[in-house]
Order: structure tokens, then sequence, then C-alpha cells
């Protein structure tokens, strides 16, 4: 691609709190670079799908630094899916578009199923994805822009949260002169993760001492990922252990764990009542009533009835918080990294490529250029090794040291004085 270039941007699926740092990395390489213009597309591919000027914006002469740590998607974005082989009409509409706006080349920040998107539309010009998801579930990375923030705000949530009710705990004697607890404390945070327990496992990061290593007795107690199956009976046991022991439990959930019934997957969300499903059948947990979050309150009833009077039990659901409220600065930097590169691969002429995120020797996270098949459609789950194989206590030390760098140091995590 020589001479003059337009160039379009667009964001699709489910905003992370850096997915404009990757924008503003496109426009701060393109000031530096033989591009004439840079086109917004209003609400991802919608910009282009349908008929309405409003939706292409000119923001070549935007300033990258106004946008880069602004939380939500400052272009809009969609969760419009297209498939190869049944929406040729929209394809076609779509690259029609781009003819009629003189468009050389798609720059799309998105997860999985943006990444499909781009691959559906074939030939004909450049498409380039910047991955991101705060889900951190995409292949042939080492991890994605967006789930270094994610993970900071749910550990230091979490840190503020066990101090904050776990103040309520009553320590009594009882007739033999033993201390017990005449009322017990149970906190249920989930995070965010349909299909993997990547935040999930990320939530021990408030687990670490000052010097990076796991502590047993710190939250979360409990961590259910997505991709281990839900067991009754070991829940109950380990959460009735931690509040006979220590009269509290922490307990972390990703969103879509299931069990299996009668040979089907069901979340537990489900087995709560009706869910609420988003237009592609999907349970959506972001605005449905029903949640893990509630079914494992119920659960500890059960607790109750065999050993422990009465447990306190708090349900925390932040939601959409964990992509909008944090920002760590190292995810910021490579996110603007990110953006640079995919602009720097539009240049090269690639075409269908996804930049992902790759760690050097030591750790720093460089872009790198992967081809779109190797990304498209795919998921990478949390190996087993993470968790060794069915522990619900929370990662290994293997993960903490792997990731927690990706949120930036453990400088990052608040430090609290508590009375022994």
């Amino acid at each position: 691609m020589g001479g003059a270039k337009v160039i379009a941007i667009g964001q699709g699926g489910g905003p992370t709190p850096v997915i404009n740092s990757q924008v503003a990395g496109v426009l701060y390489e393109a000031k530096h670079s033989n591009v004439r213009k840079i086109l917004g597309l209003r609400n991802g591919l919608e910009g282009l799908l349908y008929d309405c000027p409003e939706n292409i914006v000119d923001i070549t002469d935007l300033n990258p630094f106004s946008i880069k740590t602004v939380p939500g998607a400052v272009l809009g974005t969609t969760r419009i899916k297209l498939d190869k082989d049944k929406d040729d009409d929209k394809i076609e509409i779509i690259k029609k578009r781009m003819h009629e706006n003189s468009i050389d080349a798609l720059i799309y920040f998105g997860g999985n199923d943006s990444s499909y998107v781009l691959q559906s539309l074939g030939d004909g010009f450049i498409f380039v994805h910047g991955a991101k998801t705060i889900d951190n579930d995409l292949p042939c990375c080492h991890h994605t822009p967006g789930f270094g923030s994610a993970a900071l705000f749910n550990a230091k949530a979490i840190r503020n949260l066990a101090l904050d009710l776990f103040s309520f705990k009553k320590m009594v004697r009882d007739m033999s002169g033993k201390i017990v607890y005449g009322e017990t404390s149970a906190v249920i945070y989930q995070v965010m993760g349909r299909d993997t327990g990547w935040l999930a496992m990320a939530s021990a990061f408030a687990k670490v001492d000052e010097g990076g290593t796991i502590n047993s007795s710190f939250p979360p107690h409990i961590v259910w990922p997505a991709e281990l199956e839900f067991d009754e009976e070991r829940y109950l046991n380990s959460a009735e252990n931690f509040l006979m022991k220590e009269g509290k439990v922490f307990i972390v959930v990703s969103e879509g764990v299931s069990k299996t019934i009668d040979g089907k997957k069901v979340s537990l969300a489900e087995l709560c009542g009706e869910v609420k499903r988003d237009e592609h059948g999907h349970t959506d947990y972001g605005r449905t009533d029903k949640s893990a979050a509630e079914y494992l309150s119920g659960l500890l009833k059960k607790i109750n009835i065999r050993c422990i009077q009465k447990i306190k039990s708090t349900q925390i659901l932040p939601q959409h918080l964990q992509r909008c409220y944090e920002i760590s600065l190292q995810d910021s930097a490579e996110a603007f990294l990110v953006g640079r590169e995919s602009l720097r691969a539009v240049m090269d002429g690639n075409h269908q490529v996804s930049i992902v995120l790759k760690e050097s020797n030591t750790y720093s996270a460089k872009p790198a250029r992967v081809p779109l098949s190797e990304i498209a459609g795919k998921v990478r789950y949390v190996p087993s090794e993470y968790y060794n194989g069915n522990n619900i206590t929370g990662p290994t030390q293997s993960f903490i040291d792997e990731f927690i760098p990706a949120i930036g140091s453990l400088e990052q995590l608040p430090s609290y004085f508590e009375l022994k």
C-alpha cells in the first residue's frame, strides 16, 4: 500500500478500561506515518452497515492523549456478529461502504467474536485485528489489553471489602471456655467470565503478601473458575472449614460456573430461575437478576443446619465496574503499543492479522502479529496446572508469578495494618 491512505478504526464487543488507549495508539502512530485520513466508525461495523453519514467520523486530527485514559468506547461499540456463510448481503454492504468512503484498511479492536467477524469479511481490503478483552481468553498471547486493569480492580476491591465486611465477626466463649463465633460472615464475589476463569484466578492477586507470595489466610479463600465443574459437597465442606476455623469465608466465582444435570451443562445462574439472554442466545449475566453468587449464597443455608448457628451472607456483583472503574498504567501503556503496532501492520500491507501481546525473556509484554485464523472464534481456557487440577482455594504460585506483572506491580495493591 503505497501513497496516501485512508484507514478506518472500529471497536467491537464489551469495552475494556483501555480500549481507547488502543485507538490513541493508532492516532499517535498515524501522525508519524504516511496516512492521509483516519476515520472512526460509530458502533463498530454498524457504522458501515447502516447508511448514515454521521456513522463515519473524521478523527485524523483528534489528540490521542485526550482519549487515552477515557473509559468506555469513545467510538461506540457493537455486539454485531457476521457469518461468512450466512451474511453475504451484510458483508457486501460493508465492503460497498468502504469503497464509497475510499477506505483502504480497517483496524478493529475486539475479542473472540470481533476477530471472527473480521475473518468473515474476507479479501479486497486490509483487515487488522487488535486483541482486547478483560476475560483474557484469546489464544496466541500472554495476556490481553484490558485484563490487567480488570484484575487490579478486583484485587483491590476484594482486599477492601474483606476488611469492611469482616469487621462484624463476633467471638464468644462456649460453656467449656472455647472461643466460638456467634456470627460468621460469608462474602460471595462474582467476576466476569462466561466461559473462562482468568479473572477469577486473578482475583487471588489479593492473596499475595508484599513479597509476592500467596498467603493462604488472605481472602479470597475459595476461587471457583468457569473451567471447573461445580461440586456442591466440595464447596460446602470448604466453606464450612473456613467458617469453623476463622468465622469468615470469602468466595470468588466466575459468572459462568456450571454443573452437569442429566448430561447437560447448566449454569448456576440458571439453577436460580429463568435468566435473560442476549440476541445471540448467551446468558446475559450483566443484566439478569439470577446469578452464580445467588446460588452459592443459598447453599450456605445447609451449613447452618449442619453446624453453624448463623451465617451473615453478602453477595457482591461488581459487573461492569470491572471494565471501566480502574485503569492500570501498565495496561494502558501496553494497549497503546498494540494500537501503534496495528497501524504499522496496515502500513506493511499485512492482511488478516491480529496484534497480540507476547512476553519477552524478562517481563515486558511486546506487541506481535499472528495470523487472524489462529485467533478467530477460538477460546483460551485457564490451564489446569494453574489451579492444581481440582483445587478451589485459588491459583498456584506459578500463576501469580506469571500474571501479576500485568497489573503493573505489587505496589499497585493496597497494604493495610491489621490488628492480630
